[in-house]
């Protein structure tokens, strides 16, 4: 910071002495004094001391460290001292009698902040995170690469911690299988209305070719897997009772529970099924999208296709590894109640 440029004319014995002083400092300018004593200045304040004969005047002593003001100041032959400045001192000559000095405080050194947050992504392997389980925030996905966190997501629906890879959480609502549905195919039933379809049906049935993958519909736990291998047992175009008993099926809990009952669980049904997908076993945690199954026409089918279910019920009635009630009007949904493009048209 610039100071100013004083001009000051002392007069000593007949001559004529002019002195310019400038200042380039952040505390205040320094006049001198006229006369035979001595002025200080100690940091932002005006110590000096003025004395009428010779000798040296101590300007003061140190001030406390930091911005404090200067303690008392010294005293000396040819005047009073004046009082001490701030921390940081300076020294000023005067004119004729003596000189005084300024003494320099300490600087105080400012107190650190809280130590940096550890990195969410320290210690933990390369690849996709939620942020609950590493220390982070638990509705973030974190993409960790070397111990360090290169992506931080915000989920709108809250994380999901899957086998394979976390992911953020999908909206709560099935995502429609794949394949098409044939007339006979369509949900009729809770009430059987015989003008939509010849038969009553608790299911909606998706047909495809055979081995089609078959994703999960909502981010889930695999909760029951029946697949020993039944072939297709129809014959002569029936299904004996044996043969409807039959069938190999697997039934995913949904993790965000039921969109319309937020009190209960939410099982989805996929059946006729040809097999699961390698890895996939009772327990564990698909995303939405993962193929768990392929597409198959085991038991009393007619035809390769998904016969689809949905089941809503208390929390907690059915342990993992027992197959849920698929057929009570109270309790199995039509699932286009559900379906994603109903509830988020």
């Amino acid at each position: 910071m610039l100071g100013r440029m004083g001009h000051t004319k002392l007069t000593r014995g007949g001559w004529a002495v002019a002195l310019f002083v400038f200042a380039c400092s952040d505390g205040a300018d320094v006049e001198p004094s006229e006369g035979g004593g001595g002025s200080s200045t100690g940091g932002n304040s005006t110590g000096g001391a003025v004395g009428s004969g010779g000798g040296w005047a101590t300007g003061g002593a140190a001030g406390s460290a930091g911005a404090s003001t200067g303690a008392t100041a010294g005293l000396g032959p040819g005047g009073a001292a004046g009082s001490a400045g701030s921390a940081s001192g300076g020294t000023t000559s005067g004119g004729g009698g003596g000189s005084s000095s300024g003494a320099t405080g300490g600087v105080s050194s400012g107190g650190g902040g809280a130590p940096p947050a550890k990195d969410p992504c320290a210690g933990d392997p390369n690849g996709k995170h939620c942020g609950g389980p590493i220390g982070g925030e638990p509705s973030h996905l974190y993409t960790c690469a070397g111990g360090v966190t290169i992506s931080d997501k915000t989920c709108a629906n809250g994380c999901f911690k899957a086998d394979a890879e976390d992911t953020c959480a999908v909206k709560c609502c099935i995502g429609k299988p794949p394949g098409y549905t044939v007339a006979n195919g369509v949900w009729n039933s809770c009430p059987f209305k015989p003008g939509v379809s010849s038969r009553e049906h608790m299911a909606i049935d998706y047909a495809g070719a055979k081995n089609d993958p078959i994703p999960a519909s909502m981010d889930g736990t695999i909760w029951y897997i029946r697949n020993p291998g039944d072939p297709n047992c129809i014959k002569n175009n029936d299904c004996t009772e044996a043969c409807k008993a039959t069938g190999n099926t697997i039934v995913l809990k949904a993790a965000c529970g039921d969109p319309l009952k937020p009190a209960n669980d939410l099982f989805l049904r996929y059946h006729h099924i040809n097999g699961v997908a390698a890895g996939i076993k009772v327990g564990s945690k698909v995303a939405r999208g993962t193929t768990i199954a392929k597409v198959g026409d085991s038991g009393c089918a007619f035809g390769a296709h998904i016969h689809f279910q949905v089941a809503t019920h208390p929390k907690g009635k059915y342990a993992q590894g027992t197959l849920p009630n698929f057929y009570d009007c109270a309790t199995t949904k039509d699932p286009t109640t559900r379906l994603c493009t109903t509830l988020n048209p």
